[in-house]
């Protein structure tokens, strides 16, 4: 009994200290954990998460924004903040 409470202590120090790897953050009501690597830019409006190849210059971004309300359905809803915060801020092909 002793060995398997050893065994217990030993694996949940273990689990503690790897979740201290992890940054998990918040912003409005998502929680999230930035990719290894990624950029991040945060104001009122939202997080933007960025990351560039500087072989290619390709690039991603991710943006979390704060949660509205709305009657609309979720595609209507997509295409305005895509149309808003994307299309207004790239040239997307």
């Amino acid at each position: 009994m002793q060995v398997f409470k050893n065994l217990l202590a030993f694996l949940l120090a273990i689990f503690m200290s790897l979740s201290g790897y992890t940054q998990k953050q918040s912003f409005d009501v998502v929680s999230f954990t930035a990719p290894k690597g990624w950029q991040q830019q945060q104001n009122d409006g939202g997080v933007q998460l960025s990351v560039t190849d500087k072989k290619t210059g390709a690039y991603a971004i991710a943006l979390i924004t704060k949660a509205t309300g709305t009657n609309a359905a979720a595609v209507e809803n997509f295409n305005t903040d895509w149309i808003k915060l994307v299309k207004a801020s790239v040239q997307v092909n």
